[in-house]
C-alpha cells in the first residue's frame, strides 16, 4: 500500500521523513512498483533548501525495481507501461549521473560499460512506453556518448517527431558534439 502520508510529507518538503515513511510502505510490500519508484526519484532528485536525500545508487537500485516490478504488472494493469518506461529512463539518469560524479573525482575516461548500461536502460524505457520523447533524447544522447551517430539520429528523430523542442536541446546539448554532424544533418 502506497504511503500517502509518506508522498504528503514529499509534497510539503519534508525529503527525510517521506523516506522513512515510503521504505516503511516498501518493507510492507518489497513489489510494490510504485513506492520503489518514488524511494528512486526521491534518491535521485530529492533537495530542496532545507535537506538533500541524494544517493545515486540508491536511486539506480530502487528504480531497477520500480522497473522490475512494474514490467511484471503490465498484462493486469496496462498503465503500468507508463511508470516502468519511467522508472528505466529515471534509473538511466541515475547511471549518467554517477558516471559524470566519477569524472569529476577519479578522472576516469573508460566510461564505455557506464554509457552502455544508461544506453540499454534508455531502450528499455522508449521500448516499454513509446510514448516519452525524453527517453529517446536520452537513447540518442548515451548513443552520441557512445559515438554511435546512427543510433542517435534514430532515437533523436522520434524525439523530435513527438516534441520538436528537443531539437534545439539537442543543439545546446554538448553530449551530441562527438556525433554533431550526422546531428545536424538530422
Amino acid at each position: 500500500e502506497l504511503s500517502t502520508r509518506g508522498l504528503e510529507r514529499m509534497q510539503r518538503g519534508l525529503l527525510p521523513e517521506a523516506l522513512k515513511d515510503l521504505h516503511d510502505s516498501a518493507e510492507k510490500n518489497e513489489a510494490d512498483f510504485v513506492v520503489q519508484y518514488y524511494i528512486g526519484k526521491l534518491y535521485l532528485y530529492g533537495r530542496n533548501e532545507m535537506d538533500s536525500v541524494i544517493d545515486l545508487p540508491k536511486a539506480e537500485r530502487h528504480l531497477r525495481l520500480a522497473a522490475r516490478y512494474a514490467q511484471s504488472e503490465i498484462r493486469q494493469l496496462p498503465d503500468a507501461a507508463k511508470l516502468c518506461g519511467e522508472a528505466y529512463l529515471h534509473a538511466s539518469i541515475a547511471c549518467y549521473a554517477q558516471s559524470n560524479d566519477r569524472l569529476l573525482t577519479d578522472g576516469a575516461t573508460d566510461e564505455t560499460a557506464p554509457l552502455r548500461e544508461m544506453l540499454e536502460l534508455a531502450r528499455k524505457s522508449t521500448e516499454v512506453y513509446p510514448q516519452m520523447p525524453e527517453a529517446f533524447y536520452h537513447h540518442a544522447r548515451y548513443a552520441a556518448l557512445l559515438g554511435d551517430g546512427e543510433t542517435c539520429v534514430r532515437s533523436l528523430k522520434g524525439a523530435i517527431l513527438m516534441e520538436r523542442n528537443y531539437c534545439v536541446k539537442a543543439d545546446a546539448d554538448r553530449d551530441f558534439d562527438g556525433v554533431r554532424g550526422s546531428v545536424l544533418t538530422l
